[in-house]
């Protein structure tokens, strides 16, 4: 593994132990399919990385994005963003009980490993959350991304048909 993924991998370990230690808020590993769009190379990919809650209603989530075929571990990007639960809080820190569904709306960047050739914004509509930390797991389905290039200056869309979030036990 290259020297630039390694530290990477750090960055985002050390970013999500800091902030589920100061929120004292749940933190998990996320997991899902990736679909892009004219900013990535064909094939299929796959995205693994830590959220962690930063508020009541407030997401951080750190994740690499992959291709696995024709190339494994090839095409590499880093997206890093904040969701924010538009029907209920996700972390009620044990006041009441959970609300079982939720809808995100989360902005972002995204950039390619290494950091020279995409990167931009991002942001990204969830409309079906189901679970959460107080069930240890979390799926979220149909998340569409509206994505802008810098470099390219171009406008273009990706798509997670489904991710789960398995969260560590309290």
């Amino acid at each position: 593994m290259g020297d630039m993924k390694k530290k990477t991998i750090l960055i985002m370990i050390f970013i999500s132990l800091l902030l589920s230690n100061v929120s004292a808020i749940d933190a998990g590993i996320t997991m899902g399919t990736f679909s892009g769009g004219t900013h990535f190379e064909e094939g299929t990919y796959v995205t693994f990385g830590f959220i962690t809650g930063v508020s009541k209603r407030i997401e951080f989530e750190s994740s690499l994005v992959s291709q696995i075929t024709p190339s494994p571990l090839a095409n590499i990007k880093l997206k890093t963003s904040f969701s924010y639960a538009l029907v209920a809080p996700v972390y009620y820190m044990g006041e009441k009980d959970p609300l079982y569904l939720n809808i995100f709306v989360s902005l972002g960047i995204m950039n390619s490993l290494p950091f020279d050739n995409t990167w931009g914004p991002f942001i990204t509509l969830t409309p079906i959350s189901a679970g959460g930390p107080q069930f240890l797991r979390k799926e979220r389905v149909a998340a569409l991304s509206l994505y802008y290039d810098v470099p390219s200056e171009k406008i273009g869309f990706f798509f997670q048909l489904f991710s789960i979030d398995f969260f560590f036990n309290r």
